[in-house]
């Protein structure tokens, strides 16, 4: 069994981890295959190997891509982002086309369209102080629809 900590997904071997912060570069952590460096670049811009850390570095606009292709790849596949408590869910977040989400929903709506339930839209976005952030972890499967959020 897998230890749903930051730790414990880093660590464990049999499904990658993609790690996206606030600042670049996106990290990527894959079960050993002697390709992954080809399979984990997108463009002329090649995957940088990090010893020390002994995960791949990335580019941060490769996230929704490098996830989906993961996800295809290894069936599951973990994604690690910044989550903010005090963000509230909005019209931005239900239309949203990718896979990055910091709002409050922690990816429940992300992409959904109108969620269910009673919302009452005040306006089309709302600006709150920054409180600061944990780390969200979300598992992805292959089988799920991989256009819109992560699911907590």
């Amino acid at each position: 069994m897998i230890s749903l900590t930051l730790e414990g997904v880093v660590r464990q071997g049999r499904f990658p981890v993609v790690i996206r912060m606030r600042n670049p570069p996106l990290l990527c952590k894959t079960p050993y295959m002697e390709d992954n460096r080809a399979f984990l670049q997108l463009t002329r811009k090649k995957p940088v190997w990090n010893r020390t850390r002994k995960l791949w570095e990335l580019p941060q606009a490769w996230f929704n891509d490098i996830v989906r292709k993961c996800a295809q790849r290894w069936g599951t596949v973990y994604v690690i982002q910044p989550h903010n408590e005090m963000e509230k869910c909005a019209r931005a977040c239900w239309d949203a086309v990718g896979l990055e989400c910091n709002c409050s929903c922690m990816g429940k709506n992300h992409g959904a369209g109108q969620p269910s339930g009673r919302w009452y839209e005040i306006s089309e976005s709302c600006a709150i102080s920054w409180q600061g952030e944990s780390l969200r972890i979300s598992i992805l499967h292959a089988n799920n629809n991989l256009g819109g959020a992560p699911q907590p």
